[in-house]
């Protein structure tokens, strides 16, 4: 509870930097939302954990920056996996549904933005916060909950390949990285587990500019890793790499 107020402290901080943008000579703002259809991967440390399941991914983004490149701006981003197929399902009941794996991801940053006249680079850094979900419908012990809180870095590199009137063409990398500690809940166990996770965002994609209007196609991978928990009570959480990957197709405002 504490840590959802730290990451709504930092973003209401970076709005409100980002609204001191708007009384600024020509400010920037961007918004967007898009969707990913993908695959969800979690590979446990314990033996036969390991597996992939079809997902979905919604991004919603708000981004502003002034004449002089300072701003702020928040980031969500919710997945999920396919319900009626999931994780770990047992090949001697059909019936079976398996598991579900549902991530929710909320980013608040501030933004410095570097500018050049085919090239541009905004560098941000904030907090995050991250709860991974596996939901097992017919197990005695449902849901195990993962949630992670810290810092985030990130840069996004993006280049100017033609320009013509109001339309532009520009290909860009987001590149970020995350640490910060987790805490491991388990249905009906008392025992609160705590560890560290690492976290790595990557897209890689084009845009295209007409207007204010601008449509992406890119490749998006979310990936995170998890250590071992502290034994708690002679128990401990185990350790897990998990990550989900597609093609993000987003439709947003620049101006």
């Amino acid at each position: 509870m504490r840590r959802s107020r730290f990451v709504r402290a930092t973003a209401l901080v970076a709005l409100a930097l980002a609204a001191a943008a708007l009384g600024q000579e020509r400010p920037r703002f961007e918004g967007s939302v898009g969707w990913s259809g993908g695959s969800f991967r979690f590979d446990s440390d314990l033996g036969g954990f390991d597996d992939r399941a079809d997902a979905e991914l919604f991004q919603a983004r708000l981004e502003v920056t002034s004449a002089r490149g300072f701003g702020g701006g928040v980031r969500f981003e919710s997945f999920s996996s396919d319900s009626a197929a999931g994780l770990f399902r047992d090949p001697l009941q059909p019936l079976d549904p398996g598991v579900e794996a549902r991530n929710t991801a909320v980013q608040a940053h501030f933004t410095y933005l570097l500018r050049q006249h085919r090239f541009q680079m905004p560098l941000r850094a904030g907090l995050m916060q991250n709860t991974l979900v596996l939901d097992d419908p017919i197990a005695a012990d449902p849901e195990t909950e993962y949630r992670s809180f810290g810092p985030f870095f990130e840069v996004e590199p993006e280049v100017t390949l033609a320009r013509h009137g109001a339309n532009t063409w520009t290909v860009y990398g987001r590149f970020g990285f995350g640490y910060g500690p987790t805490s491991v809940e388990v249905d009906n166990d008392p025992r609160d587990y705590e560890t560290e996770s690492s976290f790595l965002n990557l897209e890689l994609g084009a845009r295209y500019r007409t207007g204010p209007v601008v449509l992406g196609l890119a490749f998006l991978g979310r990936y995170q890793s998890m250590e071992p928990s502290s034994v708690v009570g002679g128990q401990f959480a185990y350790g897990f790499d998990s990550g989900f990957h597609g093609v993000l197709l987003s439709v947003g405002v620049s101006f």
